[in-house]
């Protein structure tokens, strides 16, 4: 068993139902950091992911300050509430993936497509985003709290991002459930996500 494995059942024992372990320990190594994973809420976990297969897990209320996701692949992943302050993901498959009101301050996304993505009342503040492709993600949603200005949307915070050269006119803006989606518009990013547009190709 790996030492990423061990840390995994030790970190995540009072979490896992033991015959979900059991099951878990069972099945091929691979799918053993997944299922522990899901099973952990609040849980503090490795710094050292990068590399690994992690597509589709739900890291749910995790700790996982400066953690090393370079090159790992975390297509339709979940990040939920999750702290990933100063988190490395260059490279990395963020395909499909969600970030729910995760804290991603001062991350490092060089190089990451964002197509098909959501960041959901994410804060990225500081991040990195340098040659991304952002596409068509998620970036602003409707919420259901009305703010003090009367708007009813919720964009990812985006302040102190350095934007030059990124293309941001696919981006989007979606109902709650995205049975609605249009593009964001240029107000929202600078009002509502208090993004620096200057350099970057944005909605008009």
């Amino acid at each position: 068993m790996s030492g990423f494995t061990g840390f995994l059942l030790a970190s995540c024992l009072s979490f896992v139902v033991v015959s979900a372990a059991t099951t878990a320990l069972a099945a091929a190594a691979d799918e053993l950091p997944r299922a522990l994973i899901d099973g952990c809420v609040g849980c503090r976990f490795p710094t050292d992911m990068h590399g690994r297969d992690l597509h589709g897990v739900r890291f749910v209320g995790s700790d996982l300050r400066g953690a090393d996701f370079t090159r790992a692949d975390l297509h339709d992943a979940h990040f939920v509430g999750s702290d990933l302050h100063g988190a490395r993901f260059d490279d990395a498959n963020l395909h499909g993936a969600e970030f729910v009101g995760a804290n991603l301050r001062g991350a490092s996304l060089a190089r990451v497509d964002f197509h098909g993505s959501r960041l959901i009342a994410a804060n990225l503040r500081d991040a990195k985003l340098t040659n991304a492709t952002l596409g068509d993600v998620v970036l602003c949603v409707a919420s259901d709290a009305e703010r003090d200005d009367g708007d009813h949307t919720s964009c990812a915070n985006l302040r102190g991002v350095d934007l030059r050269g990124l293309d941001l006119r696919a981006a989007r803006w979606c109902s709650n459930h995205g049975a609605t989606c249009r593009p964001v518009t240029r107000d929202e990013l600078v009002r509502l996500a208090h993004a620096d547009l200057d350099g970057a190709q944005a909605p008009s």
